[in-house]
């Protein structure tokens, strides 16, 4: 999720995340209009990683996903919300 309403047209580190041996399926379309970030109804995209032990998955895709840097239209950066760890 984007922290504020707006439209994002890029996501800078995401070719990094899609490259990522362990990611299954990293989706995020642009550019998105990103709604105002009120409920789990409003995620931009999602990352799907496999992990070689259980309990690691997760947290490699909330690292991903806390290292990307959404772009919104008239300038800005943000990091994305919707990672339970705070890694974001």
């Amino acid at each position: 999720m984007a922290p504020r309403a707006g439209s994002v047209v890029a996501a800078d580190g995401l070719d990094a995340v899609r490259s990522d041996p362990r990611v299954v399926r990293a989706v995020l379309p642009l550019p998105a209009r990103a709604a105002r970030p009120v409920d789990n109804e409003v995620y931009l995209g999602h990352v799907v990683v496999a992990g070689p032990r259980g309990g690691t998955a997760r947290a490699h895709a909330e690292a991903l996903v806390g290292s990307l840097r959404l772009r919104m239209a008239g300038g800005g950066e943000v990091a994305p919300l919707g990672v339970p760890s705070g890694l974001g």
